[in-house]
Order: C-alpha cells, then structure tokens, then sequence
C-alpha cells in the first residue's frame, strides 16, 4: 500500500453499509496486521440532510464530540484497496460492505470549518460569497 504517511494532516471519509457517511482529519494510522488499519482522527462529523430555508435538501457536515480520549478511532478491516492515481487517494473496502476513502492534504473535496460550519473546500468561494451580500445587505438595511 502507498505510504500511509503521506495522508496524515489529509483526510478519511468512510461510508458504512447503511449509508452513513463521516469525515475526519487524519492525526496518525497503525496498521496491526494483516489487512486492517486503525486511523486516529483529531475531529469527526457525519454528513445529515437538512432542509434548507426554501426546504429544499441539503448535505450538512455536523461535528461530533470527542470522546474522553480526546480522538475519534475508525478501526477498519479491508479487504481489498486501490490508488485513484488520478485524485491522490486511497480506497479501501471493508469486509461488509462499507467503504473508506484516504484524501490527501491538499485535496479540494476536503473539508474546512467556516463560521461553525464544515464545508467541503471547493464550496468555500460560495460560502464567503454568500457572507459577503449578507453583510452587505444588513449594512444597506441599516
């Protein structure tokens, strides 16, 4: 498997069987045997849908708490896994179906915290673009 070093600081999103999907930042790997991986996360959130003000759905991004350790843990059997060469990923398949993508450091789809909220990094123009005529219409407003 390519390096696993060259993913700390990136990122682990896995979706379980049920379609549950997470993402974290990677703190470090170990790899105990085999084919399993434990992946040490410095934060966790889970994408939800939402109903957005037109009620519409969206995709959110929520953070989970840390646990007491201080770390979020996904402890991952495969049983097979490739490099998606072309995007600088990793992807691994687990013994039950669920699946759990390496992002690297630099990845666009990565996600960043923006005013409380998580969003993926190739939305952040939107995001503060959307900042931005709000603030301006509450400066017209007033």
């Amino acid at each position: 498997m390519k390096e696993l070093s060259s993913f700390v600081g990136g990122q682990c999103g896995v979706e379980t069987r049920t379609s549950e999907i997470y993402r974290g930042k990677i703190r470090s790997f170990s790899n105990p045997k085999g084919r399993k991986i434990i992946i040490t996360l410095e934060w966790l959130c889970v994408m939800r849908v939402v109903f957005d003000e037109y009620d519409v759905p969206r995709d959110r991004w929520f953070l989970i708490p840390a646990p007491p350790s201080g770390f979020h843990f996904f402890d991952f059997d495969y049983i097979t896994y490739y490099p998606q060469e072309d995007e600088g990923r990793i992807k691994l398949k687990g013994w039950k179906g669920e699946v759990c993508h390496l992002y690297g450091k630099e990845d666009h789809t990565n996600l960043v915290g923006i005013d409380g909220e998580f969003i993926p990094y190739c939305r952040t123009r939107e995001k503060y673009f959307k900042l931005i005529v709000l603030a301006l219409l509450k400066k017209q407003m007033k």
